[in-house]
């Protein structure tokens, strides 16, 4: 891996300010933050495993008694969502526990579900590698416990009595209690296994996450890619166990992207229609592709995380995507192939098919999107179109100078995802300008050169037919534009109507 330099600078994240690390690696800029300073990782309830509380899943790890004992008992979805979103009922449940039957002294109908008292206990979770399914993503709980207000009192009270082989229990972090966020499973090899927390009471071995400053499945999808199972257990615990500490101190991306989303999004669906879904092999290697491309990892880093990967966990080995030697050296060379070709091109400066622009909509000056520079790029395009095609470069000044995009057009956009964000706006320019019709005819690419990331947008060849583009304005006039030497030139209706005849008839 290459140098890494870091700086420091304080942004707003969803209306907090967090320090945010600016870390240049591999030639490029990313943005992280400790994951402390954006999510509460908490343990929770130790019960000091008493089984008076607990019960289980018959084919679940342990010897509690079984759920179906009690299943009439059970908190159903629709009561859990009604504690969440109540924090009045979430707040008393907490601290009280729930009304078994309405003859119970100081009744109080918020806390009662009709005799259901019985909870989702997150307490871990076990996988079954020989089939490659990790407990990830979305695994509903296997342990339960009874949380009626007896009980609760009693935890309350509770002490150890070694000779009868009791210990005391520690009600602790107890706000988080009936609370959405992600647990992950502390012990085992294959430990952490992260997925979506079961809204219920959660122990000191099913830990949880809560934040509200990231989207829950974008965490979920980072959390669970091999990048960070590597950088915990290479770097911030070498045993198979992990703790809240090897959470807090990773970094987090604040660049989101919103494909891991929608990918966790499919692979929970999924989950929720056969429990044993094979993620693996299936929507995991794009995730971890994505995870890579965030932290700038480079085709070398990945190789070592993806080969490390294989070594630790040879059960799993089949779903580790690391490349030969050779592989890696052609890659090498065909970006280097890449880059060297693009520099070659900007090195002969503006022509009949080669534009300049140092940004897209950012001015230099007043520091400020302007609707009038995106006009003058598109009427370059529009150029294009009504010419022979050509190569539009956004990020290089008039003279080859790389400037990048990070600091202008990149920085203009709210969202996270940078790049994401100036590509859907790229496409929204074109469907304003030129219609549906003509989106075939433009391949936007992001490239980074000289550690700055450029828009390179090429049209390969001219249009099948004359392209018009509305005057920036006044939106009653159309214009016209064809390429000269190095420019875009608006022509007369009687210089667009010889053109035209002379180009397309």
């Amino acid at each position: 891996m290459n140098d890494i330099t870091v700086s420091k600078v304080d942004k707003e994240i969803n209306g907090e300010t967090i320090a945010v690390r600016q870390v240049v690696f591999n030639n490029k800029t990313i943005e992280l933050v400790r994951f402390g300073d954006v999510a509460d990782v908490k343990q929770g309830l130790a019960t000091g495993d008493n089984k008076n509380y607990l019960y289980q899943n018959i084919a679940a790890r342990g010897s509690y008694r079984d759920v179906d004992s009690v299943k009439e008992f059970l908190l159903n979805e629709k009561d859990l969502e009604t504690i969440s979103k109540n924090q009045i009922v979430r707040l008393k449940i907490i601290e009280n526990g729930i009304h078994k039957t309405n003859f119970e002294t100081n009744f109080d109908k918020d806390c009662y579900f009709d005799g259901r008292y019985i909870a989702p206990y997150d307490k871990g979770g076990e996988g079954d590698t020989s089939s490659g399914w990790l407990p990830n993503y979305y695994v509903p709980t296997n342990y339960f416990i009874d949380w009626s207000q007896l009980s609760v009192n009693e935890l309350k009270t509770l002490t150890s009595d070694k000779q009868n082989g009791k210990i005391a229990s520690r009600i602790q972090n107890k706000k988080y209690y009936y609370f959405g966020g992600l647990t992950w499973s502390d012990a085992g090899q294959y430990s952490p296994t992260i997925r979506l927390s079961g809204d219920g009471v959660f122990d000191v071995k099913g830990s949880k996450i809560v934040t509200n400053l990231f989207d829950i499945n974008f965490l979920n999808g980072i959390l669970t890619s091999k990048f960070i199972r590597f950088w915990i257990k290479s770097v911030n615990n070498h045993t198979i166990s992990t703790q809240v500490d090897d959470f807090r101190i990773l970094c987090i991306p604040i660049d989101i992207n919103d494909q891991i989303i929608v990918k966790v999004k499919n692979i929970i669906e999924k989950q929720k229609k056969n429990p044993r879904y094979n993620y693996f092999a299936n929507e995991q290697k794009e995730i971890d592709l994505l995870v890579y491309e965030l932290y700038g990892l480079n085709d070398d880093d990945i190789n070592e995380v993806e080969t490390w990967f294989a070594r630790r966990y040879p059960k799993l080995a089949k779903y580790a995507y690391y490349k030969t030697q050779k592989e890696l050296t052609e890659a090498q060379l065909a970006q280097d192939t890449t880059n060297q070709k693009l520099l070659e091109l900007i090195a002969k400066g503006e022509s009949k098919t080669v534009e300049f622009k140092s940004t897209l909509r950012y001015c230099l000056t007043n520091k400020t999107p302007l609707k009038k520079l995106e006009h003058s790029a598109f009427k370059n395009l529009a150029a294009f179109l009504n010419s022979e095609g050509g190569t539009l470069f956004i990020g290089v000044d008039d003279d080859g100078t790389i400037l990048g995009l990070e600091a202008t057009d990149f920085a203009s956009f709210k969202g996270n995802n940078k790049k994401d964000e100036f590509v859907k706006h790229f496409d929204n320019l074109v469907q304003n300008y030129f219609g549906n019709d003509k989106v075939h005819k433009f391949k936007v690419e992001l490239e980074t050169i000289e550690g700055k990331t450029i828009a390179i947008v090429h049209i390969k060849d001219k249009a099948t037919s004359p392209v018009m583009i509305t005057n920036s304005e006044n939106k009653n006039e159309q214009e016209f534009y064809v390429r000269r030497n190095a420019s875009a030139i608006g022509l007369t209706m009687y210089e667009m109507y010889n053109y035209c005849k002379e180009i397309w008839d």
